[in-house]
């Protein structure tokens, strides 16, 4: 499986995941984006286990906001070099009205989306203007390249997505700056957070407004809970059909439409079952700096987003040909959520960084037990991996730079999940333990990072 950073994560040529976002400026009733796929939404990466191309839809983000937490909503479409959503997007950008007005449609977006920039990045009139101009120009070109005929004559090489993205970084830095390049980079990751913050004040009466310094902790929280990943489930549907199945049997493109239908039902109840458990927490912990009233508000806005979440939902389960009442996991044939093995585990992993030096670290220890390492000369990794009772290994990595203000997290990461192999299948002197899987992506800091991951875990 070949993961891909800047227009996508994973391509498996077959299936499509779309995550839907939703984007409120106040706690009002919003008209609920529905599951279609439009041509004109933009491509951006997001962590887990989704196999197909990802892209924000719905009220859209920037392209270039990699790993932005989006609040999302998960959508699995067919997806292919001659679906319907590929040659309609080729033909749109090659209209030159209809290119025109998306292009149109992304500034306006981004002006929604970034509606602080300016004050945040200190930014004179003239440097914001180019900076949009710039972020959409960015964005036009990413559909051209993953939509045009240089895309299927060439394909996405790794050294080709590097080259791209290291021109992005290259056109910002001469906009902003080096320490203007950095600030952005910043702000653009909190960009869902920022969102999140303007909706709970929206609930306060102008006596109860949130100060600046407590914008900027609520912000600090509803990162570490976005950047918390999924619990994993059982291996996806898609996944199992495009195994199972011939991709040239008569039925077999109507058998992906339904368990890709199926599929976007159960990603979303497994985020509104975690977003349950991780509201909760935030709030507790919110109300060592918030005020009553302004806890209060925080409490609304989450009910809020799981109020819409639940909606969709139930008229999601209608349209398939569910009971629309929602299931509790393991109910109604949803898959329960795994849960961590017990004992110790034999993790292997390597990563190499830029086709340079293979790193290998071999750990035996506790299930989960985190991982910190040097990949590269300029990356430090931290390794977040779980091995689940059914045998399922879901391995994450996260990257820090050391920059002139120290050590700091990169947009992007690396990870999968796999079958892993049982204890009994290993046999002494074993040099690949278990079974491997494999991603490439790239990450970015101060420059771009191409990285290919492997891993494999087995009980012991």
């Amino acid at each position: 499986m070949r993961m891909r950073a800047v227009l996508l994560t994973i391509s498996l040529g077959l299936a499509c995941g779309v995550v839907a976002a939703e984007s409120a400026q106040k706690p009002e009733p919003r008209t609920e984006p529905s599951n279609k796929v439009e041509a004109v939404t933009p491509w951006v990466p997001v962590d887990g286990g989704i196999e197909g191309h990802i892209y924000q839809d719905g009220n859209m983000m920037s392209a270039d906001v990699e790993n932005s937490s989006a609040e999302s909503r998960i959508v699995f479409v067919p997806f292919g070099e001659h679906s319907q959503s590929t040659q309609e997007m080729r033909a749109r950008l090659a209209d030159p009205e209809q290119r025109k007005a998306m292009r149109a449609e992304q500034r306006s977006t981004l002006e929604q989306t970034y509606p602080d920039v300016e004050e945040e990045l200190n930014l004179d009139s003239t440097t914001h203007e180019a900076l949009i101009e710039l972020l959409t120009d960015q964005y036009m070109e990413s559909l051209d390249a993953m939509f045009g005929d240089l895309e299927r004559e060439a394909g996405y090489s790794s050294q080709r997505l590097l080259g791209a993205e290291n021109r992005k970084l290259d056109q910002l830095r001469e906009v902003l700056g080096d320490a203007g390049l950095q600030r952005y980079q910043e702000y653009a990751a909190t960009v869902h957070e920022r969102r999140q913050v303007r909706e709970v004040d929206a609930y306060l009466g102008a006596t109860h407004k949130l100060s600046p310094e407590q914008k900027v902790r609520l912000v600090k929280l509803f990162r570490e809970k976005n950047q918390i990943s999924l619990p994993p489930q059982t291996p996806s549907r898609m996944s199992d059909l495009l195994r199972s199945r011939d991709p040239r049997s008569p039925s077999f493109h109507e058998d992906l439409q339904r368990e890709s239908q199926l599929a976007t039902i159960e990603a979303n109840q497994q985020i509104l079952w975690f977003r349950e458990e991780s509201n909760r927490g935030v709030s507790e912990r919110a109300s060592g700096f918030l005020r009553p009233a302004q806890n209060d508000a925080l409490v609304k806005a989450n009910e809020a987003d799981m109020a819409r979440q639940r909606k969709w939902i139930v008229q999601a389960r209608a349209k398939a040909g569910l009971d629309p009442a929602i299931p509790r996991p393991g109910k109604d044939g949803s898959p329960p959520l795994r849960k961590p093995a017990s004992g110790e585990v034999m993790l292997d992993i390597m990563v190499r960084i830029d086709g340079g030096e293979l790193v290998r670290v071999t750990h035996t220890g506790p299930n989960g037990e985190p991982l910190k390492f040097k990949a590269s000369e300029d990356l430090f990794a931290e390794a977040e991996w779980t091995l689940f009772d059914d045998n399922w290994i879901d391995v994450r990595l996260t990257f820090f730079e050391e920059g002139p203000n120290g050590r700091r997290r990169l947009q992007g990461g690396a990870g999968f999940g796999t079958t892993a192999r049982g204890s009994g299948d290993t046999a002494p002197g074993d040099d690949i333990i278990g079974l491997r899987g494999t991603s490439s992506t790239i990450v970015t800091g101060r420059k771009a990072y191409s990285v290919e991951l492997s891993a494999s875990g087995v009980a012991r």
